[in-house]
């Protein structure tokens, strides 16, 4: 094999290692604009007794128990990175990191104005409409 193909094949291998590494981490890695999480059931997980939510600090944010075959949804997460993390008595699996950022302030209040804006205009489009009749 020629010294060009080995560097090829080298090149070709080292990408595809890449990628495979790339899709992993993305794969444990959430994100969440509204602090809404579901984490959904996998068999492997019958294994494990509790889901334990801990925060960017180590601190126990909340703990769920495992039910066989039941999903979980947590709401009403604060900014911030949490880890989700299945515990037995002697192993912990690590199942995702969830990085949540919610919607700016601003930009809500800003779309309140806008529709306040728009509902204005329609009532006294209506009202104006009514009087010329």
């Amino acid at each position: 094999m020629s010294r060009l193909a080995a560097l090829l094949l080298t090149t070709c291998l080292m990408s595809l290692a890449a990628t495979a590494f790339a899709a992993t981490a993305a794969e444990n890695e959430r994100q969440s604009r509204d602090g809404t999480v579901e984490v959904s059931w996998e068999p492997g997980y019958a294994q494990y007794d509790t889901l334990l939510i801990q925060s960017a600090r180590g601190e126990s944010v909340a703990q769920y128990p495992v039910v066989d075959g039941q999903n979980w949804v947590i709401t009403g997460m604060e900014d911030g990175q949490y880890q989700f993390i299945l515990t037995a008595s002697s192993t912990t699996h690590t199942l995702f990191t969830l990085d949540v950022t919610h919607y700016s302030l601003s930009g809500a209040f800003s779309l309140f104005i806008a529709g306040l804006l728009m509902f204005l205009y329609l009532v006294f489009t209506l009202i104006k409409g009514e009087r010329g009749d």
